[in-house]
This record gives C-alpha cells, sequence and structure tokens, in this order.
C-alpha cells in the first residue's frame, strides 16, 4: 500500500478570524505526523506528508526533527504557487489545504496509470487539530457536515471563507485519485450560526463518491458539541491524546492489526477520564461498516521520546558555581554546568521530573518538564 498523510495542527488564529487561542493543537498534529512516518504506523514516506502546524512546533520527535529537514521541494500548493513550503508563521489557508489535496490525489492516480504493474492501494490520513463548526454548504441540499477552521476564516464576511467542510473533502479525495482515506478531527461540532451562512463547497456540492470505497473518519465529539482539551500540562487535545495512544498500543493479539472498530471501542472507553471533567463523546464512522476497514496492521509502537529545551537562570549565584542537572532518581545528566550571567539551555525528555542541584551550597530546585515547550526555571 502506498500512503500519504495531511497533517494541520492549529493553536493560533489571526484576529480576523475570531478563534480564541488553543494549547494542544500543534502538539497533537506532531505527534499524529510521528505516528504517520512510523513504518509500523502509517508508513507514510516522508515525500508524501503535508504537514503544516502555527506556530511551529517545539518539542518535537527525532522523526519530525528529520523531517523538518528535509529539502521541502515537495511542499505545499496554492493555485498561484507550485510546491511552496510550509509557513509556519501562519495559519494554513483554505486553498493551501485544497489545492495540495486534490493535486496529490491526481498525481497518486496518475502514477498508478502510468505503470500498469502498479497495483498497490492508494491511502491518505488525514488529521486536522484546532478550531471547527457545523455546517452545510453552499447550494447543497444534504446534511450539514463538520468544518474544519483555517487561517482565513472570517465570520463576519458576506461570504464565508477558510473553511473545509469535512465530508466534501473525503469525497474529493476519493473521487480524485485514493483509494482509501482515513480522516481524524479534534474539534468543535457546534452549528455556525452566524448569518447562517453556508461554508464554500469543494467540487460539486451534491456529487457522489465512487462506489464502495474504503473510508473511515473519526470525530473528537457528537454532532452540534463541543471538544475539549486536557486540563493539565503537558495540554492536548483530549481526543488527540486518546486517539493516539489506541493508534499506536490497540492490537488484535491473534493478528496485530488494528480496526476502525477497535479504535472506535479503544476511544470510548478512554475519552471520559482524558477531558473529565469535562463531558466528551466522540463519533466513528466507516465503509464497509460491517466490519470496520482495518487501519494497520503491525506491532505496538514504543510512544516517541519527545525534547523540549530547560532555560535555566542562575540568579545571584557566583560566576563558575557547578550546577548538576540529575533526573528524578538523582542520576547525573551529562556534566556540571558552570553558572554565569548569559544562563543556560539544555535539551531532555519531556514529562519528566528534574532537579539542579548546587553542591557548594547544599541546595537541589527540582521542577517538571511538562512540554513540548521550554520549561523556564530559576535558581
Amino acid at each position: 500500500m502506498k500512503s500519504w498523510a495531511i497533517v494541520i495542527g492549529i493553536n493560533d488564529y489571526p484576529p480576523r478570524a475570531g478563534q480564541t487561542g488553543l494549547k494542544g493543537a500543534v502538539a497533537d498534529a506532531v505527534d499524529f505526523a510521528d505516528w504517520a512516518l512510523h513504518p509500523d504506523g502509517g508508513a507514510v514516506d516522508p515525500s508524501r506528508l503535508y504537514f503544516w502546524t502555527h506556530p511551529a512546533p517545539t518539542g518535537k520527535p527525532q522523526s519530525i526533527v528529520n523531517f523538518l529537514a528535509r529539502d521541502p521541494a515537495n511542499g505545499w500548493w496554492d493555485i498561484d504557487d507550485d510546491g511552496m513550503a510550509a509557513d509556519f508563521g501562519r495559519a494554513p489557508k483554505e486553498k493551501n489545504v485544497v489545492e495540495t489535496a486534490l493535486r496529490t490525489a491526481a498525481q497518486a492516480a496518475a502514477d498508478r496509470f502510468a505503470d500498469p504493474t502498479d497495483t498497490e492501494p492508494r491511502r491518505c490520513y488525514v488529521f486536522f487539530a484546532g478550531h471547527g463548526v457545523q455546517s452545510n454548504v453552499t447550494g447543497s441540499t444534504m446534511d450539514t457536515q463538520t468544518c474544519f477552521v483555517l487561517g482565513d476564516f472570517r465570520p463576519q464576511a458576506q461570504t464565508v471563507m477558510g473553511l473545509i467542510p469535512c465530508e466534501d473533502f473525503k469525497r474529493a479525495l476519493l473521487n480524485n485519485g485514493f483509494d482509501e482515506v482515513f480522516m481524524f478531527l479534534d474539534c468543535c461540532r457546534i452549528s455556525l450560526t452566524k448569518l447562517n451562512m453556508p461554508a464554500p463547497v469543494i467540487g460539486s456540492a451534491n456529487s457522489r463518491q465512487l462506489p464502495s470505497p474504503t473510508w473511515g473518519v473519526g470525530a473528537a465529539a457528537q454532532k452540534d458539541k463541543a471538544a475539549f482539551e486536557t486540563v493539565g500540562p503537558p495540554v492536548r487535545g483530549a481526543f488527540s491524546q486518546t486517539l493516539m495512544r489506541g493508534l499506536r498500543t490497540v492490537r488484535d493479539p491473534a493478528t496485530q492489526a488494528l480496526s476502525l472498530e477497535s479504535l472506535r471501542l479503544y476511544v470510548r472507553d478512554n475519552l471520559p477520564a482524558a477531558c473529565a471533567p469535562n463531558e466528551q463523546k466522540a463519533s466513528f464512522s466507516g465503509n464497509p461498516n460491517e466490519p470496520l476497514p482495518t487501519l494497520v496492521a503491525g506491532p505496538e509502537i514504543p510512544t516517541p521520546l519527545i525534547l523540549a529545551d530547560v532555560i535555566i537562570d542562575f540568579g545571584t549565584l557566583p560566576v563558575g558555581t557547578l550546577v548538576q542537572l540529575a533526573d528524578d532518581k538523582g542520576a547525573a545528566i551529562g556534566a556540571p554546568l558552570k553558572a554565569g550571567p548569559e544562563g543556560a539551555r539544555v535539551t531532555v525528555a519531556v514529562e519528566r521530573f528534574y532537579s539542579l542541584d548546587v553542591a557548594a551550597t547544599q541546595s537541589s530546585t527540582a521542577f517538571k518538564h511538562p512540554g513540548p515547550g521550554p520549561t523556564y526555571v530559576s535558581l
């Protein structure tokens, strides 16, 4: 199977989009992209991963560090800009996402057409983390859709823009060249009531997808309900955090496979603890629906080691005083640091406890490094 992935996480929207800031969407996108690149996960070749967050990710696993260091020639698309790199200084816009998705699907189909011996199925993973609404689309008599909010969303405009109607998006990917689409949406699904304006359509408003396609959709919330972030640090989307644990660890003991149904049950049983004290129930659907399709067939995947900086202010310690960074068991990490006015920066794994020990004064400062961004410690 040949697989592609389109992964977006937006914490910060421009003021004109009228959206409050989020804390966990970027980290959620990083986590999904890491899974997508893993050979026992999505098995997506780096040249087929389209990854865009705003702001740029901070704490990252090595797979994402390596990916971001690549030549971005296979980057995103726009109507007037071919092969542009993701601009982490802003949130992606509707045309960036739609153009990239449709051109990628068409290229996947063209590659197979050019080689009659190539019979591998084409699969696309889609992961959106950010804000979302529930709305119908222009000219459509169909039911309302979950619409993902992008950086060019303008709720006060006469024509609503900057929304991706996700049912349309899935249908367009299938109609333009992909055989299978698996989409995960960590966003709210509350109805867009402002002026009752519809979302822009992708393709024909009432177009039908190909006969018997394979697809699966996991949404963070039920229709017309909100999705929440976790309460304690490191803040994540409650759905994404639960989803990723399921994608990495849930396997049939006999076949080492993960079906969409097994993933649904895992998220159903574990999401309440992640989003407490809020109530949130995810929604899963797929085709075929009996049984729901298989996502992966491979062993469990270890949780990636996420690294982020600890930035140290030595305060009033005399210049040259030795300070030892230690883990939660008291074991030294690296060589001692020398106090100085410029401070120090070290990179260590997140979601752990550490201490800074000063032998000269027999003092110790313990701290938690939650990630995914830097932790600031003053002595």
